[in-house]
């Protein structure tokens, strides 16, 4: 049996508790019984210790026993690719079978209404070039009384409980070829800090190899071709994923996800805005909410002008 709706893809490696809660979550949500269900499982590494190898069999273990969703596949990787290149792989495979696709981590909490809202999105702005995914986040937002929409646009990809079409991915430059040109052009590089001023910051470190950032390439590919992401005024999901073992998020950020209205979790279905526009106010929040604070900034300026790594664990 072929399912419309778009597949659900699962990616996840050595956190079984986490990924449970996520499966948990999952398996309530509305319409996951007609979804395709791809789940990815990272490989080892050679030098893990045993309880970390423990870890990563319990969690092929639960991927295995995930018993609801159209038909599901599990791909399970021989050697670690790590979270850069296991996302961008898994995606550039689903999108060899698939026209659009909705992406997960073994950290997320969706609502019940979740998969409802990322369908909705994925049909409603199919063959809108502008707008390159949609993601069911939101931080917490002051949304003015005479909104009438559901959504909002902002200039910035998020890659926590996101979708996206083929059509938009086709675009991903892993190597981010025009870099130098780029960063040499005062405007663009200011044009490209409406989405988060700490997108800079990250996007130079990624380019340095101080870090390992998909997500900041698929912000850049927003940037480079004009085109927005999708956000609910309410976020549908939650990040249970900031500690130490986590590859980006060891602490809570001011961006985390916030649930402004419970009864937006109850809603089935959401209005949307033809007209491809950034809402002023709302995407000034945004970005204040972005702003890196000052520890950070230093930081970075020792990682820009001394070539400091960034310390602690990850993958």
């Amino acid at each position: 049996m072929k399912s419309n709706l778009a597949p659900i893809v699962l990616f996840a490696y050595n956190r079984p508790e986490l990924l449970q809660e996520t499966i948990s979550a999952l398996k309530n949500c509305l319409l996951v019984d007609r979804s395709p269900i791809l789940i990815f499982c990272d490989g080892p590494k050679p030098d893990m210790s045993k309880e970390e190898l423990e870890n990563l069999e319990r969690v092929r273990f639960l991927a295995k026993s995930i018993d609801f969703g159209l038909n599901i596949e599990l791909i399970c990787r021989d050697k670690n690719l790590g979270l850069h290149d296991a996302l961008i792989n898994g995606i550039n495979e689903v999108f060899n079978i698939y026209e659009k696709a909705i992406f997960l981590e073994d950290d997320i909490i969706v609502s019940k209404n979740f998969l409802s809202f990322m369908n909705q999105t994925l049909e409603f702005y199919a063959n809108e070039e502008r707008v390159f995914s949609v993601t069911g986040y939101a931080p917490r937002l002051n949304i003015p009384t005479d909104y009438t929409y559901d959504t909002f646009f902002f200039p910035r990809a998020s890659s926590w409980g996101w979708g996206t079409w083929k059509r938009a991915w086709t675009h991903f430059d892993p190597n981010i070829d025009d870099f130098n040109e780029f960063i040499q052009d005062k405007q663009r590089v200011k044009e490209f800090q409406k989405g988060g001023q700490d997108q800079l910051y990250t996007l130079k470190n990624q380019m340095k190899g101080h870090v390992s950032s998909w997500a900041v390439k698929w912000s850049y590919v927003h940037y480079k071709h004009n085109a927005f992401c999708l956000y609910p005024v309410s976020s549908l999901i939650d990040n249970i994923g900031f500690s130490s073992l986590a590859t980006h998020t060891k602490s809570e950020p001011n961006y985390k996800p916030y649930f402004v209205d419970s009864s937006f979790f109850e809603k089935k279905v959401f209005s949307f805005d033809h007209h491809i526009s950034a809402n002023k106010y709302i995407c000034e929040q945004f970005e204040y909410i972005l702003k890196p604070s000052l520890g950070v900034k230093i930081l970075n300026a020792l990682i820009h002008f001394k070539g400091i790594k960034p310390g602690g664990k990850g993958r």
